[in-house]
């Protein structure tokens, strides 16, 4: 921000102004010179000078004029007091050799304060942050007569390096860690991710280690925890009378215990709140849960048995990893309406293998049957391991077309339905589902299937 110049700076005014304007508009502009935000300079105006703080285009911004000026008048940048006045004033800024500033050095973002003779160190903001960079020969001193202090920005500790004395660190202006001369002095807790110490407590003769009031003693016997109802941890060496425990608090009631109790060499957990065995693995390698189940967390994953010896044929999976019970709906296909009096299914999974029953009695049908069994409660598998015989205990439902005809049937591999089918004996060619096989009006139909998913 200063005072502005150019040589031969003259035009006129292109319109007429009032006496009080604060801006006014000439014939040309160009020989005059460019003002930044905060520069000015001075014109005259026939009888009167005028302060110009601003050119836009042949547009000048000044201070009110105190007289009125008509279209055609000269405007003139000339070598007035004003302009000698304030360039005077400039010249009284502090001299090269150095002296005493009065005032403020404002700098804006991004510009720095540099020092050494290489811009060693650098102060600046970049808007959102300070900085202090030093990136010459050396390192960043900082030095205070009796003390060095870092602080945020209402005052408060953060560091303190004391002369000839300790170094400070401060959480919230509360002194937490300084330095001695022979360590440091915390005050708390301290939370760390490791520890390590040689030789704690190493010339005692009983107790090896005791943390006051904390509930931890490191003996002869092993290493107590005794949190109260908090937590416990006991590790105690010796023999039937003696155990290692873990036990857990929650709002100060004991849930679960854990470890090896005294007169065995089980590992046991069991419920704090009613000593209730869990779970017990034993010496020999046994576990036996002893309430509630044992639940496989991940689909696909069991029990495995690749410890037993295999078969002669090529062994595929020894895990089990599945087992359930449930019932389904038995479903004649084809038909648009059944009456059933009795309909039942169930079935059980274990591993691959689906053994699935029915039972169901139908009193009357509308429409014609497509000899199907729908609804099975898993796809069948498509290879040949899911091609199943049904094994029918009543069949009164069905009746053969053929003469000496065989009623039987197996489970659609690639589908969930189980297909009824005749065997003739005379021709011995076996019909399909679509054929050879008739109903009754009414009648039972009993069976169950054995087949692989």
């Amino acid at each position: 921000m200063a005072v502005k110049f150019s040589n031969n700076a003259v035009t006129t005014l292109s319109a007429g102004i009032s006496a009080g304007a604060t801006s006014f508009t000439v014939a040309s502009a160009s020989t005059f010179p460019t003002l930044a935000s905060g520069d000015w300079t001075y014109v005259s105006l026939t009888s009167e000078v005028v302060k110009v703080t601003a050119i836009s285009g042949t547009t000048f911004t000044c201070d009110a004029t105190s007289a009125a000026h008509a279209s055609g008048e000269s405007v003139e940048l000339r070598m007035t007091s004003e302009l000698l006045n304030d360039f005077a004033e400039d010249t009284e800024a502090l001299p090269l050799a150095g002296g005493t500033m009065t005032g403020d050095v404002s700098l804006g973002d991004n510009v720095k304060a540099k020092f050494g003779a290489s811009d060693d160190l650098n102060i600046f903001h970049d808007g959102n942050n300070s900085y202090i960079v030093d990136s010459g020969t050396g390192g960043l001193r900082i030095r205070g007569s009796s003390f060095v202090a870092i602080q945020g920005t209402n005052g408060e500790n953060g560091v303190i390096v004391n002369e000839n004395g300790a170094t400070d660190l401060h959480y919230n202006s509360a002194k937490k860690l300084a330095t001695t001369s022979t360590g440091i002095d915390v005050t708390g807790s301290v939370t760390c991710d490791g520890f390590t110490s040689t030789g704690i407590d190493d010339n005692a003769t009983s107790t090896r280690l005791t943390v006051a009031n904390s509930g931890l003693t490191v003996g002869a016997d092993g290493i107590i925890v005794d949190g109260g109802t908090q937590s416990n941890l006991y590790l105690k060496r010796g023999n039937y009378n003696q155990y290692s425990m873990v036990r857990h608090y929650t709002a100060g009631v004991e849930k679960w215990r854990a470890g090896i109790i005294s007169g065995s060499d089980n590992y046991v957990i069991w419920n704090g709140t009613n000593s209730a065995t869990r779970l017990t693995v034993a010496e020999a390698g046994n576990v036996t849960v002893n309430t509630g189940n044992l639940v496989i967390g991940t689909s696909g994953k069991g029990i495995d048995f690749s410890a037993t010896s295999d078969g002669s044929g090529t062994m595929t999976s020894e895990v089990l990893d599945d087992y359930e019970e449930g019932t389904w709906t038995p479903t004649l296909g084809g038909f648009s309406a059944v009456t059933y009096t009795t309909r039942l299914g169930t079935y059980t999974k274990v591993g691959n293998m689906v053994y699935v029953f029915w039972d169901f009695l139908v009193t009357g049908t509308t429409g014609t049957g497509d000899n199907k069994i729908n609804g099975l409660p898993f796809t069948v598998s498509g290879s040949m391991a899911g091609y199943s015989t049904l094994q029918l205990r009543d069949s009164s439902l069905f009746k053969s077309t053929v003469v000496d005809g065989q009623l039987s049937g197996y489970a659609q591999r690639s589908a969930s339905y189980m297909a009824l089918q005749v065997d003739n004996a005379n021709t011995t060619t076996f019909g399909t589902h679509s054929n050879n096989v008739d109903y009754n009006l009414s009648g039972r139909s009993t069976g169950y299937v054995v087949y692989s998913v």
